[in-house]
């Protein structure tokens, strides 16, 4: 592979900076792509700014994707639609482990992407500030390969995905090919498309306190807008944003952290509160059933895994030339974190790991001192 590239900054007029970049890429299996990025500045004042995006992506398919090669990975709890219709807790194929090979994919075609910004900074005083960003990528051509779920879902659209027992002693009465699934093959593909949108925010406010020092407080935060996705060209376009189910797992609406920080001579204090959105476990896909699956009470009555709250608190103290030394407290009330059937079913743990943790409440203690 070759590339080059390319950026130039450009203060057209008056408080107006624009940005333009080019990158170009040659490779040996699929040719050239160029892709360009725009990038605007535009501040009418010293309290507001205007800035915006565009950009274009591409991203060729690994070594692994396109060679002649196979990879075997393991899913746990997964149930064949076909010998278990209705979920029957005596029913083995309702829940079985399953074992599925990964194939490459010599056709695969990269993948592309457009992706835009826009957003405003403002500083109405000196103290303050807050910037609001919306962004929005479309991605098109993606590779990934289906999960078992879904080829099992969809098992006469792919012919040969799914090897069930062919001893016709095991099939079901009055069913041809309808033994037990033995393994799936799973092929890597350019799925038809996703598009991602959101807010990001991030502020921060300053006060003098005088004598009594100075105080800092703070807020950042995403909200999750759109999460729409289709894996199959034929397949309708889903929403999965606030749900359980799809191409990214868990997307929960929103994340952010609001937080005070206070100064007085060599003592700094702080405090932060995390918030993580609930989200629905699957009830809002066309092949989600965790939530029916999950005969427990842990769940909101909608099916809706719980937010989660948390607090850290913490200080430092700076009093001596180079030494300092610090505490932090990590979820101050031991807040456990939500249960979710989906991750219980699989990893045994009972919550979402890449939103949550079972760490609980927690203390570190640090120091350093610099040697000059």
């Amino acid at each position: 592979m070759e590339a080059i590239y390319a950026e130039i900054s450009a203060p057209l007029v008056k408080g107006l900076e624009t940005q333009f970049a080019l990158r170009s890429e040659q490779y040996s299996d699929f040719g050239n792509s160029t892709v360009p990025k725009i990038g605007v500045k535009y501040m009418p004042n010293e309290k507001v700014a205007l800035r915006g995006t565009f950009a274009k992506g591409f991203r060729a398919p690994s070594l692994s994707q396109i060679s002649d090669s196979a990879v075997q990975s393991f899913f746990a709890a997964v149930r064949d639609p076909l010998r278990c219709p209705t979920i029957v807790s005596t029913n083995v194929d309702c829940s079985f482990n399953l074992a599925t090979i990964i194939r490459s994919n010599s056709e695969l075609k990269p993948e592309k992407s457009d992706n835009y910004t826009l957003g405003i900074i403002l500083a109405p005083v000196r103290e303050a500030s807050i910037a609001i960003d919306y962004w929005q990528i479309k991605r098109k051509d993606q590779i990934d390969r289906f999960s078992p779920t879904y080829l099992l879902a969809r098992e006469s659209q792919f012919p040969g995905a799914i090897v069930r027992d062919p001893n016709p002693v095991t099939w079901l009465p009055g069913v041809a090919n309808s033994g037990p699934v033995l393994f799936v093959y799973r092929q890597f593909f350019n799925l038809a498309s996703t598009e991602v949108s959101g807010v990001d925010v991030d502020a921060s406010w300053r006060f003098n306190l005088g004598t009594a020092g100075r105080l800092t407080a703070t807020f950042t935060g995403t909200y999750l807008s759109h999460y729409k996705y289709a894996l199959a060209t034929n397949d309708p376009i889903i929403d999965q944003a606030g749900t359980f189910g799809g191409p990214s797992d868990a997307l929960p609406r929103f994340r952010g952290q609001a937080g005070l920080i206070w100064a007085l001579g060599a003592w700094t204090a702080n405090t932060r509160v995390n918030y993580t959105s609930g989200w629905y476990d699957g009830s809002r896909t066309p092949t989600g059933d965790a939530c029916a699956a999950a005969t427990n009470l842990l769940l909101d009555p909608d099916c809706k895994v719980k937010s989660w709250t948390t607090v850290d608190a913490g200080f430092s103290w700076s009093g001596l030339k180079n030494l300092s030394l610090g505490l932090q407290v990590r979820n101050v009330t031991d807040k456990a974190a939500p249960y979710e059937p989906l991750a219980a079913q699989t990893t045994q743990a009972g919550f979402n790991s890449a939103f949550h943790n079972a760490l609980g409440r927690y203390f570190t203690v640090n120091a350093s001192y610099r040697f000059r």
